[in-house]
């Protein structure tokens, strides 16, 4: 018998008795047990079905899913009970509901099993077990599309519309409603398409989806695309990295402004439509940047103004005003930071010659917006991190130099920034303007940038004295300006750094591995004896510190003892020193990885000890055994060490023999095991070529071995005028000219110039090309840099930009 419903109209959750053997929650008087906890466990004492789908979600309301789980549990074992015997007169049995209400909370928890689409399409299936199959209503697997919605995974698409297929059939089947796919079911499909990282061919799917919800809306209106579907097309398409992207999402967004103005207002683009096309035109720029320099100079100058991706971001921004002036009933796009900042993204990332100044005219035109009551947006820091860390270093210098000079705002307003003669005033935390601004500082080859970052710091701490709790600098501040510190060429820096270090020290502010890692990297550009021996104390002080406090942001980390063995090799002294660091590491459970052996290698290469090319080899063989796929040796491995050979000790016959015999090796090591380690480049037959001329007196066995390299230096294509001039003192003059055919022009004296271009073109062919745009001074024949003080300086620049 169905229970009587109580008078009261008010839900009741809990009972002042919680002893009580039944509670009064919503309609029903559900049975607890002596400790006032639902009864999960015993069926018998639930008369109905609406009665167990309140005490579910009782439980779930009080995230006790496992005594739920049991109650479903209990119910199902009933319901199978009443299958199998006709005698049994308890009915209740779980329906639809009774699933959802738990697939509804799965979705939205925290826990990773539950909430995974699997989990709750075992759920479906057990509804679809114990319930009829078309009783399992939309809702079902309209939670499960949103699970795999959220879930970038290749693989989930096909699985998705696979559901969306059988939802059709159910309701072609019945022609119940409840069956047929609503919006929500296609915005689930669309949204893990969108999500799937598979490219155009996800966009294009999604624009697919999108027609046949424009067919199925002449039958069934509820179906009919609105805005956020068309937002979906435009993300899968600025997710695609397509080549069609920015023409994709320019042409949608055209034809919602077409569909707007001819009525269908559920299809005007909103402030998400526009953003999303903005930063699809940012990630074009950010995807182009990557050609190399002169083919992007090339392209722009082939290219009109008017079709650049920044102009056409800063032509959709006036374009989101402009219609939210005219009808802000229609046209739901006002900009908001987002728009602006992805704006400003746009010009950080242009190679235009007014990208400085338009990106200062955005800022501005934001200020006067914000100042005349427009809006509410202003910039933030996002906006002027946007400006200032441009990643054109002439840009960093230009914006920086324009807001370094006025943005040092305290309390009082002393910036002036804006169009022609207006003034603005713009209140920025000082501290976010240090952190935004040193990076470009660093990164801009001012040889005041170091002063001009310890100037701001030394105002913020003025101010903070004065009472501006904003401009106190904090641990991310000090160390970006020992970022400063470590990229300067100042003398002084290091001694500056260890007293910000001490400052840092006394005022009681927070160290972590980033700090101390910074100051090493200091000391290490210093290349002395004493600076090396400061960094080892401060790895063994962070070390101390560590096992003291146990906290992690102390511990160091691999490019903490990276950053120690290059301070040892930079000082060329002591170059053991190395081995106590890396059994330090792999005491402490820090793995070297490639870097860091290479670090190594190069510490006993550029020292004066003897039998380095030894320790370098063993180095190499211990990456090769490591099991640490990051440890692994690469082909900068294999020229640090036959650099160690060229420059080794070898006086006597053996001590040559066996330095001839670690270079060969490694040689060997990396021609037969490529491309494992990687390919042997110029620099490798270079480094080889330079050992023999370094060990070996002249004669039958180094022209010969000398020839040998060579040779197999033209069969991989990788003659360059480095190694050539390499080959020239490792080869007798006959042989040389035996080797290098036509393309010897003169070899008398300190006459030596050769024709790159008359060398067969497979001898050449891995070879980096001269740039003709940027070197247009780079000659045919290639001479001695004993010739001419000019043609030196020509053959230097060339070999740097090779390297």
């Amino acid at each position: 018998t169905t229970p009587t419903p109580t008078t009261t109209t008010t839900m009741v959750l809990w009972s002042s008795s919680p002893s009580s053997s039944h509670d009064t929650i919503g309609c029903y008087d559900l049975p607890m047990n002596k400790d006032g906890s639902i009864v999960s466990n015993d069926i018998i004492k639930y008369t109905s079905t609406e009665m167990l789908n309140e005490a579910i979600h009782v439980l779930i309301t009080k995230n006790q899913t496992d005594q739920a789980m049991d109650l479903i549990t209990a119910a199902e074992n009933n319901n199978n009970n009443n299958n199998n015997n006709t005698n049994n007169t308890n009915n209740v049995r779980p329906n639809p509901s009774t699933y959802i209400t738990l697939m509804k909370h799965f979705v939205k928890s925290d826990n990773e099993h539950t909430s995974s689409p699997e989990y709750l399409h075992s759920l479906l299936k057990r509804m679809n077990q114990h319930c009829h199959p078309t009783e399992a209503p939309a809702a079902a697997y309209n939670i499960i599309l949103s699970s795999w919605a959220n879930l970038a995974d290749r693989s989930r698409p096909e699985k998705a519309e696979q559901i969306l297929g059988t939802m059709w059939n159910k309701y072609l089947h019945t022609r119940d409603h409840l069956l047929m796919p609503s919006r929500a079911t296609y915005m689930g499909v669309m949204t893990t398409w969108a999500r799937s990282r598979r490219g155009q061919k996800a966009a294009e799917r999604v624009e697919t989806l999108l027609e046949e919800m424009e067919a199925h809306s002449e039958r069934h209106p509820s179906l009919g695309p609105v805005t956020a579907f068309l937002n979906v097309a435009l993300t899968a398409w600025s997710n695609s990295r397509s080549p069609l992207l920015v023409d994709r999402c320019l042409d949608i967004l055209r034809r919602m402004e077409k569909f707007a103005k001819a009525g269908r207002t559920e299809l005007a683009p909103d402030t998400i439509s526009f953003n999303i096309v903005i930063d699809a035109l940012a990630q074009d720029s950010q995807i182009k940047r990557r050609k190399p320099y002169h083919h992007q100079q090339q392209q722009r100058k082939n290219q009109p103004q008017q079709f650049r991706n920044e102009w056409k971001a800063e032509e959709l921004l006036n374009k989101m005003e402009q219609l939210s002036r005219e009808d802000p009933g229609l046209w739901d796009c006002q900009p908001n930071s987002v728009s602006y900042n992805t704006v400003l993204k746009c010009w950080a990332r242009s190679r235009d010659d007014e990208a400085v100044h338009r990106a200062e005219q955005i800022l501005a035109h934001m200020e006067t917006r914000f100042f005349n009551k427009l809006t509410d947006i202003r910039p933030d820091e996002a906006s002027y991190s946007s400006v200032i860390q441009g990643e054109d270093s002439a840009t960093c210098v230009s914006v920086c130099l324009c807001i370094g000079s006025c943005y040092f705002v305290y309390s009082i307003p002393i910036c002036r920034m804006g169009l022609q003669t207006k003034l603005t005033y713009i209140y920025i935390p000082v501290s976010y303007f240090l952190f935004f601004s040193s990076p470009a500082w660093a990164n801009s080859r001012d040889p005041n940038a170091l002063q001009r970052s310890l100037d701001v710091l030394d105002q913020m701490e003025t101010a903070f004295e004065n009472g501006n709790i904003d401009a106190k600098p904090n641990t991310m501040v000090y160390n970006t300006i020992f970022n400063v510190m470590s990229k300067s060429k100042s003398s002084t820096a290091p001694t500056k750094a260890m007293e910000l270090l001490e400052t840092m020290k006394q005022k009681g502010i927070t160290l972590d591995v980033y700090t101390y890692t910074s100051v090493i990297d200091v000391l290490a550009k210093a290349a002395s004896a004493s600076h090396t021996d400061t960094s080892i104390q401060l790895l063994h002080e962070m070390q101390s510190e560590y096992e003291r406090t146990r906290r992690v942001s102390l511990k160091p980390n691999v490019r903490t003892y990276t950053s120690v063995i290059n301070a040892i090799g930079r000082s060329k002294e002591r170059p053991e020193r190395t081995k106590e660091i890396l059994a330090s590491m792999k005491e402490s459970g820090v793995e070297p990885d490639g870097i860091c052996y290479n670090a190594a290698i190069n510490a006993w290469g550029w020292s004066n000890a003897n039998g380095k090319e030894i320790q370098a080899f063993g180095l190499l063989q211990e990456m090769i055994k490591s099991r640490n796929n990051k440890a692994k040796p690469d082909i900068i491995t294999c020229n640090s060490v036959l650099d160690s050979c060229a420059f080794a000790f070898a006086d006597t016959e053996s001590e040559r023999a066996r330095v001839i015999d670690v270079a060969t090796k490694t040689m060997n090591i990396f021609t037969s095991k490529a491309p494992k380690y990687g390919w042997p480049d110029q620099i490798t037959y270079a480094n080889m070529l330079l050992t023999v001329t370094r060990v070996m007196p002249m004669g039958d066995k180094r022209s010969e071995l000398a020839r040998a390299v060579f040779q197999k230096c033209a069969k991989a294509g990788h003659v360059t005028p480095l190694v050539i001039q390499r080959l020239r003192y490792a080869v007798e003059g006959e042989d040389l000219a035996e080797l290098l055919g036509a393309g010897l022009v003169v070899n008398h004296g300190s006459k030596f110039v050769f024709d790159m271009k008359a060398f067969p073109q497979e001898w050449t062919r891995y070879a980096p090309k001269a740039d003709n745009n940027r070197n247009r001074n780079v000659k045919r024949h290639w001479r001695s840099p004993a010739s001419t003080k000019i043609e030196l300086r020509q053959f230097t620049k060339e070999k740097k930009r090779v390297k």
